[in-house]
């Protein structure tokens, strides 16, 4: 199990990477309400989703250039990738998407029940083992993803649409994160990166055929999707920087703290106040998931 013991102060590399984890974390709490502003301003979901995309590519492979980190695996390991990179653009649509619809901490919310997603997979695959304790903390993810969605409270409805965009990218996000588990043992976090996103921006590129892109109307409006950018490709740098220095299960475990971020963000930013039992919910699930990975006794 991992704590926050002696060794991981005294070590400069695992306290370096937990102040990583948590800033990437925070900077992309501000993502979903900016692009929810820019939504407002008439920013459509084809523009954004381009945008963000092309911000999240070119950060990683200018850090990698940088780096001198090779920005393609070669042809023989890019199989994979392309898996990935096809999963990644559902994510990034299901999550715009479902942001134009639902408030954008609810979006957040569902999406981060991956998490329980990845753990029956494994469990499937006969990867890794329930216990009570998991099983109870997958349980508990779920009943608070009910208070999330309402489902306690006839008078609270969401568009279908949204929510089922939000559902879509929490499982193309466990598939994701599968490929990367298999992947992260022979090639660099930034490689996958870079391969990842540039097949996804290729799958975008052909959803912008469907829908238009349309900039924003305003101002404000250019402002909140450059700052949607900026801070997408400045926490997917982190994201993967954190991940090469804390390792994937250690990394994923302050990532949780992302809806909490996203929920203040929310509010503060694109005026999205939620009733109590949706607060409940957000907070049941964030604690469910981070009761679920210090329960699983396989990561210990």
């Amino acid at each position: 199990m991992f704590v926050l013991n002696k060794k991981l102060i005294i070590e400069p590399n695992v306290r370096v990477g937990v102040i990583v984890c948590i800033l990437s974390s925070l900077i992309l709490g501000l993502y979903p309400s900016t692009a929810k502003v820019a939504y407002y301003n008439g920013a459509n979901v084809a523009f954004i989703l381009l945008i963000t995309t092309v911000a999240r590519l070119l950060a990683l492979s200018l850090v990698a250039l940088y780096k001198k980190i090779p920005l393609m695996g070669g042809r023989h390991a890019l199989k994979p990738s392309v898996y990935a990179g096809v999963c990644q653009a559902l994510s990034i649509v299901g999550v715009f998407g479902a942001a134009y619809f639902i408030p954008t901490a609810l979006v957040i919310t569902i999406v981060f029940t991956y998490s329980s997603m990845v753990l029956v997979v494994s469990a499937y695959r006969k990867e890794t083992q329930f216990n009570w304790l998991t099983g109870l903390a997958t349980l508990s993810s779920f009943l608070g993803l009910a208070f999330v969605l309402g489902v306690f409270n006839a008078e609270i409805t969401y568009a279908p649409l949204g929510i089922g965009l939000a559902v879509m990218a929490a499982v193309a996000t466990c598939i994701r994160v599968c490929i990367f588990s298999a992947q992260s043992g022979h090639k660099h976090p930034l490689t996958i990166g870079v391969e990842t996103f540039s097949i996804a921006l290729l799958f975008l590129i052909v959803f912008s055929l469907w829908q238009q892109p349309i900039a924003p109307h305003t101002a404000l409006g250019w402002q909140m999707a450059s700052i949607s950018a900026l801070t997408l490709g400045i926490a997917t740098v982190g994201m993967f920087y954190g991940i090469a220095l804390l390792g994937a299960y250690r990394f994923s475990m302050f990532t949780k703290l992302e809806p909490i971020f996203a929920t203040v963000f929310g509010v503060i930013i694109a005026g999205e106040a939620l009733s109590l039992s949706h607060y409940l919910g957000i907070i049941i699930v964030v604690l469910s998931l981070l009761a679920l990975q210090l329960f699983d006794k396989n990561n210990a």
